[in-house]
């Protein structure tokens, strides 16, 4: 059952709890979702909640209307200034990045530019049938600044990366799935069910050895091999600590369902 959680400062970012699982929705169907601050800092402040909250364990991010994001608010790009745009401390997709509980996106309708890039920074991508995606910026005179150049050639290799952003193509779901950019495609009436049913199984997990997996991932890329894997064995002593570990073991030796407290 749903819960709504009062948000008395936007409501374009719809909060609503189901069980271990925040979903968050973004709420501006006639502007297509387009970001513009308004909705970032609605985005941001319920992340933050989800963050501090210690009942949450799973995030899931979905789009009000016909389309997930079509991008950032082209009306606030015409004003914004150099220094607006090389100086941003608080960059949304940092703050979903730095989460310590997974992100789930289900993925419909257009999911561009900078709409795009914000699900680079989820943990899991869903996409439905219906789903075109890309990052045409370029034909604004512009580039993907929102982790798309950074994120993206993890994803898909740096050769896709440079064809998807110098061209500004748009791919539809079967080619994100092939490439990488998604991980699973699902029909559009079932997308927001399948997407709950992970962030729901997420959720169940043991949020301590999750985390350390996230965090063992995301420093792959910035790591050399030594040191990643010095990095994952002090994570590991961690987690074996816990008393998640004890349950998990406990639980699979007595083959029944582990009940992980996080701690």
């Amino acid at each position: 059952m749903n819960h709504p959680i009062p948000d008395s400062a936007s409501d374009l970012v719809l909060v609503r709890r189901d069980g271990a699982v925040m979903h968050l929705s973004l709420n501006r169907p006639d502007a297509r979702n387009a970001l513009n601050t308004p909705m970032r800092r609605a985005l941001a402040a319920a992340l933050h909640q989800a963050e501090v909250d210690p009942q949450v364990r799973a995030v899931l991010v979905t789009g009000e209307g016909r389309h997930f994001c079509a991008g950032a608010d082209i009306r606030e790009l015409r004003t914004r200034t150099m220094l607006e745009a090389g100086w941003a401390p608080a960059r949304l997709d940092t703050v979903v990045e730095s989460l310590s509980k997974p992100v789930v996106g289900a993925l419909h309708g257009y999911v561009l530019g900078g709409g795009l890039e914000l699900a680079l920074a989820f943990t899991i991508r869903l996409a439905s049938e219906d789903f075109r995606g890309g990052f045409p910026e370029v034909k604004l005179g512009i580039f993907p600044a929102l982790g798309g150049t950074q994120r993206l050639p993890r994803l898909v290799g740096e050769g896709r990366a440079l064809e998807l952003t110098l061209r500004g193509r748009i791919v539809d779901a079967q080619e994100a799935l092939r490439i990488g950019l998604v991980t699973e495609v699902v029909a559009t009436d079932k997308l927001r069910e399948q997407g709950m049913a992970i962030a729901q199984e997420l959720a169940a997990g043991p949020p301590v050895a999750m985390r350390a997996i996230m965090e063992c991932v995301r420093r792959a890329g910035d790591l050399g091999r030594a040191d990643g894997l010095d990095y994952e064995r002090r994570l590991f002593g961690i987690v074996c600590g816990t008393a998640d570990k004890t349950e998990g073991v406990e639980a699979w030796l007595e083959k029944r369902p582990p009940r992980f407290a996080g701690k």
